[in-house]
């Protein structure tokens, strides 16, 4: 039975629970309004991401060792079939995704809001793709599907401008900008060192994420580079650095603090949806420097929280650089800016999308 809360049932779809990121942030958090709402959804691992362990998660009929690291994707051929199928009973459903999960349907007269964190990524060959062979040769299957299910979602919700245009591109559906959650608190503590120097890179270390063309950029200016966070590229961008770059791997909340309070810029050289280190960067009240396009672009403010380079290039990285040493940076600035992408703002958001599709009938 879907949770009823001010006598509106929700229930929540999800493409896979199996590792920790930024659309299970957004389901968590949703779940803290509505924690009695149930959570359809492939697999779960459950050691993985203890945290949804008390909530009610309804998975397929699989043996769980499917749910185990990167396993479930041998059951994607099977996704389309088992989402579709979903017929829920609630008020308002909810679908957290990038893919299969947009496929269920709301028996009417409940309303269907697809949070869309991209179209299919590997089915339309968006960067941060990294799926096999495999995947790419049934990518033109998955594409069809994957537009025949937008036809099952009343209303999407894009977490960026840039996903509202691939909406647009890929089903001919409009949908409202939701910024999503980014949790700020720890952020917002931090404080910046009366003395600033060197870059610091946050994230996974995979190919679309360009830590190379910052690792060269360093390597030719000779200034010091920190690089936080592991993937399959590290092993090949610590080959790549010089004697002014650091590799801290996963790094506790102290070491986090340390790095942004003490760091002159955040670089950030990636396309990504939206990009979540951009926006705990600012409320570290640490500018930054992104690649002009995709998300960053909708957080950063150009010139009074960041700058911009257009070429994913150490050549574009280093004009920018020198732009961005002319420029006295106010930490309160960002700080102010990064408020905008709150968890509080974003459950304000659903919140009131909930009662405007509910009321509308």
């Amino acid at each position: 039975m879907a949770h009823t809360n001010r006598s509106v049932s929700v229930a929540f779809v999800k493409d896979w629970l199996t590792s920790w990121g930024g659309s299970e942030q957004q389901l968590l958090d949703l779940l803290e309004l509505y924690p009695d709402a149930p959570v359809y959804t492939s697999v779960y691992d459950q050691e993985r991401l203890p945290q949804f362990g008390q909530y009610h998660i309804k998975t397929m009929a699989v043996p769980k060792w499917l749910a185990k690291g990167r396993r479930f994707e041998w059951l994607a051929p099977l996704l389309p079939a088992y989402f579709n199928s979903l017929q829920i009973k609630a008020d308002v459903v909810i679908s957290v995704t990038s893919g299969f999960a947009k496929a269920a349907h709301a028996v009417p007269p409940g309303k269907h809001i697809s949070i869309c964190n991209t179209p299919l990524r590997f089915a339309w060959n968006f960067a941060g793709d990294n799926r096999g062979r495999v995947a790419r040769l049934l990518a033109p299957w998955f594409r069809r599907f994957d537009v025949r299910s937008s036809q099952s979602v009343d209303l999407f919700l894009a977490n960026s401008n840039t996903v509202a245009k691939r909406i647009r591109d890929c089903y001919d559906r409009d949908s409202r900008v939701l910024y999503p959650p980014v949790h700020l608190d720890e952020f917002r503590q931090y404080r910046r060192a009366q003395k600033t120097a060197g870059w610091l890179v946050v994230g996974r270390q995979v190919s679309y994420k360009k830590t190379d063309i910052v690792i060269e950029a360093a390597n030719r200016l000779g200034i010091s580079l920190t690089v936080i966070g592991t993937g399959p590229e590290l092993t090949r961008l610590q080959e790549l650095a010089g004697p002014t770059v650091k590799f801290l791997g996963f790094v506790t909340e102290a070491d986090m603090h340390r790095e942004m309070s003490t760091a002159e810029a955040l670089i950030f050289p990636a396309f990504e949806d939206f990009g979540l280190v951009p926006v705990e960067a600012m409320a570290a009240g640490l500018p930054v420097i992104a690649f002009g396009q995709g998300g960053a672009t909708e957080s950063v403010q150009d010139g009074v929280t960041g700058l911009f380079f257009q070429h994913q290039s150490a050549d574009s990285l280093i004009e920018a650089w020198r732009r961005f040493q002319e420029i006295k940076w106010s930490a309160e600035a960002s700080r102010k800016r990064a408020a905008v992408f709150s968890k509080e703002q974003f459950i304000s958001g659903i919140q009131s999308v909930i009662e405007e599709i509910v009321h509308a009938g």
